[in-house]
């Protein structure tokens, strides 16, 4: 039924397995060290979609990098400014393949949840 990507504290996959329905494992960098800005590991998420096929993709991905308090801190501090600016080089890639991968799940009719804070 649901699969989470970045999923934290895994409320959605919780809630659902708690309705009975099936659910796919979870991922997360602080729970099975998949490190989504590496190549190799989203070929593994890749990997699970095709065998899981879960009906909805929920994808909150790391908004660190991008929101407006980042911003603020990168204005004002420096050492802040380039640590965020080489994390936002790290995480291109990833993001882009969330954008791809959501797309192809919503071409499959598959539902798929963006959320970034």
């Amino acid at each position: 039924m649901i699969l989470e990507i970045f999923c934290g504290a895994l409320a959605l996959t919780a809630l659902a397995s708690a309705q009975g329905w099936p659910v796919s494992q979870p991922t997360d960098l602080a729970i099975d060290g998949l490190d989504l800005t590496k190549r190799a590991h989203r070929r593994l998420i890749e990997d699970q979609l095709k065998r899981d096929d879960p009906f909805c993709l929920v994808i909150p991905f790391p908004c660190g990098p991008w929101n407006s308090l980042t911003y603020f801190n990168m204005s004002r501090y420096p050492q802040v400014r380039e640590r965020v600016l080489q994390t936002q080089e790290e995480h291109k890639p990833m993001l882009k393949w969330v954008s791809e991968l959501a797309r192809d799940r919503i071409r499959k009719g598959r539902v798929v949840l963006l959320e970034n804070g």
